[in-house]
């Protein structure tokens, strides 16, 4: 009961920087599609159900909405999913959702707080109902380097399986992840978790996974991923499982089971709102019990359908985008509701203002061309009319920074993408 309760704690803070920032509302809703070939519904990224009973061709299909809110300080979301998993070879289908909520708290330029809850339920011969809560902290060591700890429990519950019903466990872990942006086209991640059961001996049961993205300007990544698993328990000899010997000194039998993972995935936008994607993974599993070697894989491709719609307010930008083109320029695109005219400052012109103007290009855009050298550029966006001058908010809109007099300038990092 006290997860739950936790979780509304969570939705009301959600309610409550909403209510303080709406003007930073945003929604975004996407549908994926996907169809394939597995042999093990393990390597699922929806399912992560062990099933080895059949090699089969699938289709997924994953409808979501995310709204989120954005404020100085804080941000906000709540998420929903849909699932539905088909299989070819006659097995039941899988249906189902999810729905979490997420918050941060910044406390200062480059350490925050994070919050997220979510329940989840997938149905198909049997049901497998999830619960999650975690909590952490973020740090942004610089510009191109994040690190992320987290802490929390899961809850897992099956109904009908194998005829029996209400089986339970629950999973106390905590995790470190870090990404590292090694230039501007590449980008390195890492992570680990494990049990807090396991932190005097972490080596009894951890996931460690290791990737490398490389990205080009035309919005194509490319991600190669490899990780470990291992996972440990011991066994007494008239079956019943325990983490300590018995007491009339039999030896308790330990098992292993390890896992290895690889990876690669494609994303490519082909426009603004439909995005392809592929994918190929593969598992081996491996057990101490013996030496035999089971080799799963799966691979899929499809597509990303997204759409979200502008909720414009007069006299607050709500979208900010950069993007070099092929001669070398960089150029800016404001979408801003108003009459005014706007500028634009920065490291690049020295802040000399009021700045570079800023041309209307269509309903509600402006835009602007420079040539800036590669780097790392802090910039301000002002609005003038009336000869009166105002800094607009970027706030949930540009990666920010702080200017030193309790506002935010933006943060953009150009480079020669190739």
């Amino acid at each position: 009961m006290m997860k739950f309760q936790a979780l509304i704690i969570i939705m009301i803070y959600t309610i409550s920087i909403s209510e303080a920032s709406a003007r930073q509302f945003q929604t975004h809703f996407s549908m994926g599609m996907s169809g394939g070939y597995s042999t093990n519904t393990y390597l699922s990224p929806v399912l992560s159900e062990w099933d080895r009973s059949g090699t089969s061709a699938f289709f997924l299909v994953s409808p979501a909405a995310n709204i989120q809110w954005n404020g100085t300080k804080q941000t906000a979301g709540v998420t929903g999913m849909g699932h539905f998993h088909h299989l070819t070879d006659g097995r039941s289908d899988w249906a189902g959702g999810t729905a979490f909520v997420n918050a941060s708290q910044k406390l200062s330029p480059k350490v925050s707080l994070a919050a997220t809850a979510g329940i989840s339920r997938i149905t198909s011969t049997y049901t497998r109902d999830l619960q999650w809560m975690q909590a952490g902290i973020d740090w942004l060591v610089n510009p191109f380097f994040k690190t992320e700890f987290r802490a929390g429990s899961n809850w897992r519950r099956y109904s009908n399986l194998d005829g029996n019903d209400n089986i339970g466990s629950r999973y106390d872990s905590y995790g470190i992840e870090a990404e590292y942006w090694i230039n501007y086209q590449w980008q390195l991640t890492a992570r680990y978790y494990s049990s807090l059961d396991h932190l005097t001996d972490p080596g009894r049961g951890f996931a460690t996974s290791a990737g490398l993205t490389r990205q080009w300007r035309s919005g194509l990544s490319i991600t190669a991923q490899t990780g470990f698993e291992r996972y440990s328990q011991q066994f007494q000899p008239d079956g019943s499982v325990g983490m300590m010997p018995p007491f009339t000194g039999t030896r308790a039998v330990t098992i292993e089971d390890h896992f290895v993972r690889s990876g690669i995935s494609l994303r490519y936008p082909v426009t603004k709102n439909i995005t392809l994607t592929s994918r190929a993974a593969n598992l081996l599993w491996m057990s101490n019990t013996d030496n035999s070697v089971l080799p799963d894989y799966e691979l899929s491709a499809g597509a990303q359908f997204s759409f979200s719609p502008v909720m414009a307010k007069r006299g607050v930008p709500y979208g900010v985008r950069w993007d070099v083109k092929p001669d070398s320029k960089t150029m800016i695109e404001v979408q801003y509701k108003g009459n005014e005219s706007l500028y634009l400052t920065g490291d690049f012109n020295d802040w000399d203002q009021p700045g570079i103007p800023l041309q209307r290009a269509g309903r509600n855009r402006y835009r602007a061309e420079i040539d800036m050298e590669p780097g790392i550029y802090q910039y301000k966006i002002l609005a003038r009319q009336n000869g009166d001058l105002e800094w607009l908010d970027l706030s949930g809109q540009a990666a920010t920074v702080d200017d030193g007099f309790g506002g935010r300038n933006g943060r953009v990092i150009i480079g020669t993408i190739q």
